[in-house]
């Protein structure tokens, strides 16, 4: 069997012999299709070749211009690597033409030349100079050259052999425009055997026609009236079969269109723009080979496609099966903007249209006139009614019209059916036929309203910065429930632009991302908002309406159309009162009170000491004599515990430790409030510092508190212990005891509040303050437009956020480390007065035992007295960790700030409750002290 291909090159050789032809008009069927898969001309420079024009000559030898790198570089027939011709006359090359006699010629944007390459000798000359760059170049049978002057706006001609001759012109006039006789950024241009000149006026998205010698043009494809009815953007090529059916470059909208059974149809690129190998994405020109192979420079994909030519041409597909659908459309369907155009709402309906075989079928429909129609892949979204749209098939077409497509089997389509004209209704019916049955599902969705909910945006409205850009816009928020599963569109109607947010579970104003489903801004559907989603029961969604613009007010209502009523109330949003910051920029701060969050808004920016709050001035003199007492209490209490005697028991190690915990502790303090003060005063530190700062030393500081008090526990429970066991007691467990629980303590309590450097974080906020207002009301619209800004300096906060169960986890460890301490002490005393006086009444039985717990306890009372004093001081910083952090701290300074400094005391009294006491330890210190001064006198 002959090859058809064979045949098509066969009967174009016999038919243009007669003409010197140096391009290819194939002789193709009415309906001609091509494979959708191209075959992509590269190599290894692919991604930086820019193809901005291709020809193909009789002898199917490819030659494509490079813009990017200068040159141009040619393919011969079956080969799939290039040579590559360039000179310093090249700059830019835009078109190309190839004479019958390999002589090619091409144009250059920077200067307008066209230039003459000889492939035989490999030379180059200019032979014309355009005012302006050809962005067409054709030569015809007579050896004419023509050239599109985009921004010249006309098409000019010259013979080739004619030097020193000004070019004339063949169409427009210079002067940009949509008349008949004018262009508008013409492109590509093609010149037939009768010398009638097809220009692609690309600037008027039509295809002109202009007979030989006529300055008028006739629109062949475009705008109406035209031969063809099909909708081009931007069109940048054309050429003819045999037939002078065209063929276009539709730029724009990365396609080609060409003829088929019932006029013109996308025929290559008829899915949206892409990368892919059947995709196109702004193609310039198109070639024909001898076998009627498209050649296509895809400019952004960096290739030449070539799509081969199908042995069966649609018209010859036998068209076995057919299936039918019968349709109204009516005021219950639902309406969209077919290209946006707020104007003009359009009923439509929908359908499904999968097939089990890819191939060609046709489309028939019967009934109104005027129907417009269009194939979608997957998905239809009416409020982007430009997304996703493969090609359109019917536009004001008449009735029983048959238009070819080429369907894919695995691949969803949505074809979307509406009207000419806005608000028309009526029944129709189309049929699908192919080499098997198409599956069309009718997508029902009609339009029945359930709720219609009025309300108004005041002053008094709730504001929130919805795009985390701006402040202040209003809104209103409102929970959704749902008793039937299903499709829902809920939409606004009001006297101002608004936008429609959906969210799920929860709606946090100052986290507007968060939990957010679906959003629309009011394009395509007049400035209002519209929103059309699936909802499910047992779910709580949240409908938020604001403003397209911020701090608008008006009146709008939100209406639902669903298939059942719905539950629709208000929303309360539970504002949390820490708030720090606005809008985005803010944080949550979570439980407790610490130095920062008293004496934060007491600090002033950029005071001295002597200028700032007597808050701030008394707190800095208390710091101060708390480092000097708890200085000396350490240094007092470290000189009578370095002594070796005492520390052959645990309760002289537990005492030597904490004396060092104490030094730290007032070190640590010391540091806070100065590094607080120093960052609220906006003295220039390092970022990096003040996180530092903030995420650890409080941390470290309560480490250290804590674990003073469990060393004054282990001490207790250390004597508890020595009189239970009497002479039996052993100081060499003791003592091993002792250094285990010194090592090991800080870790266990460290452990204890790893959650603190994780959730402590330092917040920046630069504060907006709003000055000056102009209002200006139009159509019961009330909006600002115009304000000014006064910038302030940016706050610093050093913040805690814990979530719910980390909270509670704080809770429990705060009491554990306050209660834990006392229990132990208090138990030990109690053990301790209660154990001697058992042992004394065994003894000595002249007394009772009430007698002898009465004589322990006033011999021992200072034991309770200081582990009851040591609670009472402490449960001040309990108090401070629980208390919500949202709590206005201004209103009780004094008393918030008397009870910090009084929590951090039982740190600098360790010499005052331990040594002052006991006549040995403070017998140990004098020598000590005694002994240190001798040597001094020595030295």
């Amino acid at each position: 069997m002959v090859d058809p291909r064979l045949m098509i090159y066969f009967l174009f050789i016999v038919v243009n012999d007669g003409f010197n032809l140096s391009y290819n008009e194939p002789n193709l069927s009415a309906c001609p299709s091509w494979n959708p898969r191209a075959i992509t001309l590269v190599n290894s420079f692919s991604p930086h070749f820019t193809p901005m024009n291709v020809h193909v000559n009789r002898k199917n030898t490819v030659f494509a211009t490079d813009y990017s790198k200068h040159r141009i570089l040619m393919w011969l027939e079956n080969s799939t690597d290039p040579q590559i011709f360039s000179s310093e006359e090249m700059f830019l090359p835009n078109s190309i033409f190839v004479s019958s006699n390999d002589l090619i010629y091409i144009s250059n944007e920077e200067d307008g030349h066209v230039i003459e390459y000889s492939l035989e000798t490999g030379t180059t000359q200019s032979i014309i100079t355009f005012t302006s760059t050809c962005d067409g170049l054709f030569i015809d049978i007579e050896e004419n050259l023509y050239c599109s002057l985009s921004f010249g706006n006309l098409v000019k001609k010259r013979a080739l052999k004619s030097v020193g001759i000004e070019p004339i012109n063949v169409a427009g006039n210079g002067t940009s425009g949509d008349a008949s006789n004018l262009l508008f950024f013409p492109q590509g241009i093609f010149v037939d055997t009768n010398f009638d000149v097809y220009v692609a006026d690309c600037g008027n998205n039509r295809i002109q026609l202009f007979r030989s010698n006529q300055p008028t043009g006739i629109t062949l494809v475009g705008r109406r009236p035209s031969i063809y009815q099909i909708s081009l953007y931007c069109p940048a090529g054309i050429v003819l079969d045999a037939d002078k059916r065209p063929y276009i470059v539709d730029r724009h909208n990365h396609r080609i269109v060409g003829p088929g059974p019932s006029g013109l149809r996308c025929l290559i690129g008829c899915d949206e723009r892409s990368t892919l190998s059947f995709e196109l994405s702004q193609p310039r020109s198109l070639s024909f080979n001898g076998y009627g192979d498209i050649f296509i420079a895809d400019t952004y994909n960096n290739g030449i496609q070539k799509f081969i030519l199908s042995k069966t041409p649609c018209d010859l597909i036998p068209f076995l099966f057919t299936t039918s659908v019968t349709v109204t459309l009516s005021e219950t369907s639902q309406r969209f903007s077919r290209m946006c155009d707020t104007d003009n709402q359009y009923y439509y309906e929908t359908f499904q249209v999968t097939v089990n075989v890819s191939g060609n079928y046709v489309v028939r429909r019967f009934g109104m006139d005027s129907l417009y129609a269009s194939f979608y892949t997957n998905t239809f979204n009416p409020l982007k009614p430009l997304e996703n749209r493969s090609e359109e098939i019917f536009e004001l077409l008449p009735a029983h019209r048959e238009i070819p497509v080429f369907l894919e089997m695995n691949r969803i389509y949505i074809l979307v059916v509406t009207t000419r004209d806005p608000a028309n209704t009526g029944t129709f019916a189309f049929e699908v036929s192919g080499p098997i049955n198409a599956i069309i599902g009718h997508i029902e969705n009609p339009l029945i309203i359930q709720l219609q909910f009025s309300s108004q945006f005041t002053s008094n409205s709730s504001t929130f910065s919805r795009d985390c850009r701006q402040p202040n816009y209003y809104y209103e928020a409102f929970e959704i429930e749902v008793t039937t599963a299903g499709s829902y569109i809920l939409w606004s109607v009001g006297t101002m632009e608004t936008f429609g947010y959906i969210y799920e579970k929860q709606f946090d104003p100052l986290k507007p991302f968060e939990h957010l489903l679906l959003q629309h801004s009011g394009d395509c559907n007049d400035g209002q908002f519209k929103l059309i989603t699936n909802l499910q029961t047992n779910r709580k969604y949240i409908l938020v309406a604001t403003t397209y613009d911020l701090n608008v007010k008006g009146n709008f209502s939100v209406i639902v159309a669903g298939p059942q009523n719905i539950s629709f109330n208000l929303y309360k949003v539970q504002h949390p009162s820490c708030v720090l910051g606005q809008g985005c920029r803010s944080t949550i701060k979570s439980i407790g009170i610490t130095l920062d969050d008293i004496l934060q808004d007491q600090v002033r920016e950029g005071t001295v000491l002597t200028d700032q709050p007597l808050s701030v001035q008394l707190s800095a003199a208390l710091t101060m004599i708390m480092l000097v007492g708890g200085l000396i209490n350490g240094a007092c209490s470290l000189f009578t515990f370095i002594n070796k005697d005492l520390r052959q028991t645990g309760c002289g190690i537990y005492l030597f430790a904490s004396s060092i915990t104490s030094l730290l502790t007032v070190g640590i303090f010391t540091l806070k409030f100065w590094f607080l003060i120093v960052s609220q005063t906006k003295i220039l530190i390092n970022v990096s510092v003040l996180r530092a700062g903030c995420v650890f030393i409080e941390c470290f500081l309560k480490v250290l508190i804590h674990l003073d008090s469990w060393f004054n526990a282990y001490v207790a429970v250390e004597r508890a212990i020595l009189v239970f066991k009497g002479v039996h007691f052993d100081k060499k467990t003791s003592q091993r005891w002792a250094y285990w629980l010194v090592f090991l303590s800080p870790f266990c309590i460290l452990s204890t509040f790893i959650h603190e450097p994780l959730h402590r974080k330092l917040f920046e906020y630069q504060p907006e303050i709003k000055k000056e207002y102009l209002n200006e009301t139009v159509d019961n619209v009330t909006r600002i437009v115009e304000y000014t800004n006064e910038t302030k300096q940016s706050d610093v906060w050093c913040v805690t956020s814990y979530s719910p169960s980390v909270q509670t986890y704080n809770t429990i460890i705060q009491f554990i480390h306050l209660l834990g301490p006392f229990t132990l002490n208090l138990f030990s005393s109690l053990f301790i007065i209660f154990g001697v006086a058992r042992q004394r009444s065994n003894a000595q039985t002249r007394q009772t035992y009430f007698e002898h717990v009465r004589e322990q306890f006033h011999e021992h009372k200072r034991l309770l007295i200081s582990s009851v004093t040591l609670m009472i001081l402490a449960l001040p910083r309990l108090i401070l960790a629980l208390l919500p952090g949202c709590l206005n701290v201004s209103d009780h300074l004094w008393l918030y700030l008397f009870g910090y400094f009084v929590s951090f005391t039982p740190s600098i009294l360790i010499f005052i409750v331990f040594v002052v006491p006991s006549k040995s330890y403070l017998n140990t210190f004098k020598k000590t002290l005694k002994t240190c001064s001798r040597k001094h006198l020595i030295l």
